[in-house]
């Protein structure tokens, strides 16, 4: 059963808190690819949160495709090895507009 403290979060949300910490997990392989996760309710009661919290958490998760859902079966986790390129290939975007932005400032160039 999946479990987080709750105590130390500071300002954070407890719905973005439970979903970093379960990204976290499938990152570092705690979870694995395939890995029924607990439904929301069970999810909920364990962790002494809402079940909408958990919801969101899943739902923030499977949009970015770390976990999907199989309908009257639960959630599970992704093969993360395509969310890890994408993500790597968005930051290094952003990285590289960042870079170009200061070059140009610098230089007095416009954009």
């Amino acid at each position: 059963m999946l479990t987080y403290s709750f105590e130390n979060i500071g300002k954070e949300s407890i719905y973005e808190y439970l979903y970093k910490c379960i990204k976290k997990d499938i990152i570092e392989g705690r979870l694995v690819k395939g890995e029924h996760l607990p439904s929301k309710r069970t999810l909920a009661v364990n962790l002494g949160i809402s079940t909408i919290t958990v919801e969101n958490s899943y739902g923030q998760l499977m949009s970015e495709g770390y976990i999907y859902s199989v309908p009257k079966k639960g959630y599970y986790v992704s093969d993360i090895s395509g969310v890890a390129r994408r993500l790597d290939i968005n930051r290094i975007y952003h990285q590289t507009g960042q870079i170009l932005e200061a070059f140009h400032l610098q230089h007095g160039l416009s954009l």
